[in-house]
This record gives structure tokens, C-alpha cells and sequence, in this order.
């Protein structure tokens, strides 16, 4: 028999992200038409100041539709709350302060 494989996409960025305009809903609907169990919506955290999307990443507003999301979709969807964390090595002590206990499902 055919080994059973799961479709997931783990690099997704919505409204929160600088570079993204659709809502975690409306990426939860896309993955569902495509087929797939399961999502990582990984936004943007920009650390350098100068970066386009520095100040941007509100882990409040995410953590919330994040939540949204799994109460309409999550007994069809599997949804993460991910982080893409824009590493810039003269950051890293404040980058470790903000990952250190952080919710999230994947970084």
C-alpha cells in the first residue's frame, strides 16, 4: 500500500506581514481548495530599523486572527502560528529575548 502523505504549507504571510495583503482567513480558504491539512502563517519579523518592514510584525493582531482562524477551520486545517524572523547577527540578543517563551508553532 502507498505511503499516505500530507500536503502543508509551512511559509505563508498575510496582511500582517509587510509584503502580503490576504487575511489568515482567506489563506486558510485557499489551502482547503488546494487541498492541503495544514498552514504555517510565518510573517515577517523585520529587525533592522531601516528594513521596509521594521515595527511592522504585531504578534497581538496575529495571535488573534491566528486564533479566528483554528475556531472556523481547524477541524478542517491544521493552522501555525509561525514566525519568519529576519535575522541580522548585531540583533541577536533581542532577537533571542523575543523568541525566548514565545507562542509560537515554528520559526
Amino acid at each position: 500500500m502507498p505511503e499516505s502523505r500530507s500536503l502543508f504549507d509551512d511559509h505563508t504571510h498575510s496582511r500582517f506581514s509587510c509584503d502580503a495583503r490576504d487575511s489568515v482567513l482567506a489563506l486558510c480558504q485557499a489551502a482547503l481548495a488546494a487541498g492541503l491539512e495544514g498552514l504555517a502563517i510565518t510573517d515577517h519579523l523585520d529587525t533592522e530599523p531601516a528594513d521596509q518592514g521594521y515595527g511592522w510584525y504585531d504578534l497581538t493582531a496575529i495571535s488573534r486572527a491566528i486564533e479566528e482562524a483554528r475556531l472556523r477551520y481547524g477541524d478542517q486545517l491544521s493552522i501555525l502560528l509561525g514566525v519568519e524572523v529576519c535575522y541580522q547577527p548585531p540583533y541577536a540578543e533581542q532577537i533571542a529575548d523575543f523568541l525566548r517563551g514565545s507562542p509560537h508553532d515554528l520559526v
